[in-house]
């Protein structure tokens, strides 16, 4: 009997056994297949650099759920801006009664004064973890700040819907009241400032403009030269700004005698100084047109135009870059624009009536009506709520596309999860079987151990039996 061999077999095979328990037991305390390089190299491998994968996507989802609060409170301040300018507003339909004395219009501009800088105050002071988010540092001009300068047609000293043209473009507009025709206006130049009372060629000064047709006579007299012009309408022209180069008023009204059935006016508008072809000093630029013909049935006719500098690209703006895909390059920008009272036009508006200057520069008087530069703040404070929505809409479809791309990263993530747990978490039900078995095989061992152990012992037994009996025979 080969009791040695048997138990040789019988202890190697206990210690793959052993081996295959420890290994077991590993695997449910842990609840992984692989739990370093040598269960698995391969899988091993891949699992870790999926995991690196889960890990960015995990740290992108924080990052935009973070972006996506500091656009909370940028919206939050938009907001505050927003019902600022709707009191602004208010105030300013307030200060167009009859019925308010000189103080009162001057209490309501106190009051205008203090929102506007109130708005000034938040955009400056509205911050994200040290990030001052509306002051302009994150505003690339991009579709929301940027536009080029242009006129808009606004009715009754109201914005109306228009929209800007680029430069030397025609606005054409067809003109209520005057003839049939359309009448194109023209901004000229490029928006550069030029000197107080001396624009250089490409400028214009932005300001509110109206015509009128104030009425009709057989014998119309010109005011400006004395001419009898016969058969004509009388057209005033009235523009207001506060930019310096409008003179020694902000407003400028300027009486023109125009014969009736003439065909279109053509012509240039400057201040002072008239029509550019009718002579007059050198002024402020303010656009060009063309009226179509004038006749007695246009008397009480009324168009007004609002002209606007424009506002280039930021270019020391920054869009505010969020990773958002989990690595290197996976960015979403956000571009916050300013809201400034500046980036917003308003910062010089006024109710206050004002002197009036003539077509020479000369102060004519001081009118007892705030209707123009109330209609003029009106315009802009309207056209500043225009731009705070476009820009709340803008911060809001951003809010939107983080969230997306939180959610579309939260889904990467647990695929990916999935992916890793499939390769590297254990099968318990097969394992648990598997480590029973190799209990089985354990104990099975030992019996048989235990049992080669007691036959190894009654074999010597008998073998020193037999050979003690044999050596009392051979005594004997």
């Amino acid at each position: 009997m080969d009791v040695l061999g048997s138990s040789g077999l019988i202890l190697r095979n206990l210690s793959l056994v052993q081996n295959n328990l420890a290994t077991d037991a590993h695997t449910l305390a842990t609840g992984l297949r692989v739990n370093s390089a040598a269960d698995d190299p391969s899988g091993y491998a891949i699992a870790q650099t999926i995991q690196s994968k889960i890990n960015g996507l995990q740290q992108s989802v924080q990052s935009v759920q973070t972006a996506s609060n500091l656009l909370d409170v940028v919206d939050g301040a938009l907001s505050n801006v927003e019902l600022i300018l709707q009191r602004i507003r208010s105030l300013i339909v307030e200060s167009r009664s009859d019925i308010n004395s000189l103080s009162d219009v001057q209490n309501i501009q106190t009051e205008i004064d203090q929102l506007l800088l109130e708005i000034n105050k938040i955009s400056q002071n509205t911050t994200f973890n040290g990030l001052s988010l509306l002051s302009g540092k994150y505003d690339t001009g991009q579709g929301i700040s940027s536009v080029p300068y242009g006129a808009t047609q606004v009715d009754n000293l109201i914005l109306a819907p228009g929209g800007y043209a680029g430069t030397s473009t025609v606005v054409n507009s067809q003109l209520p009241g005057y003839g049939s025709g359309p009448g194109p206006l023209v901004v000229p130049g490029d928006g550069t400032p030029g000197s107080p009372g001396v624009p250089p060629v490409g400028s214009f000064t932005p300001a509110l403009m109206i015509f009128q047709v104030l009425g009709y006579s057989a014998n119309q007299i010109d005011p400006n030269t004395g001419i009898n012009v016969g058969p004509g309408v009388l057209v005033q022209f009235t523009a207001y700004s506060k930019s310096p180069s409008m003179g020694a008023a902000p407003t400028f009204i300027d009486q023109e005698a125009v014969p009736i059935n003439s065909g279109p006016i053509t012509s240039s508008y400057a201040t002072p100084g008239s029509y550019t072809s009718g002579g007059g000093a050198p002024g402020a630029s303010l656009f060009n047109f063309t009226i179509a013909n004038l006749t007695q049935a246009d008397v009480g006719a009324t168009i007004a135009f609002i002209s606007t500098n424009g506002t280039p690209p930021n270019p020391s703006g920054q869009a505010l870059n969020v990773n958002d895909g989990g690595q290197e390059g996976t960015i979403v920008p956000i571009d916050i624009p300013s809201v400034s009272t500046n980036a917003l036009n308003i910062s010089d508006i006024s109710v206050l009536p004002t002197a009036d200057v003539n077509l020479y520069n000369q102060i004519i008087g001081q009118n007892s009506s705030n209707v123009v530069p109330a209609g003029d703040a009106e315009i802009r404070v309207d056209a500043a709520l225009q731009q705070v929505n476009a820009v709340r809409a803008v911060i809001g479809a951003q809010a939107v596309s983080l969230q997306e791309d939180g959610s579309n990263d939260s889904v990467a993530a647990l695929n990916l999860t999935t992916t890793v747990s499939n390769i590297r978490d254990a099968n318990i039900g097969a394992t648990v079987t598997d480590f029973t078995k190799q209990q089985i095989l354990t104990q099975v061992g030992n019996q048989l151990l235990s049992q080669i152990e007691v036959s190894a012992s009654g074999l010597t037994s008998l073998l020193i039996g037999a050979l003690g009996g044999g050596a009392a025979g051979a005594k004997g």
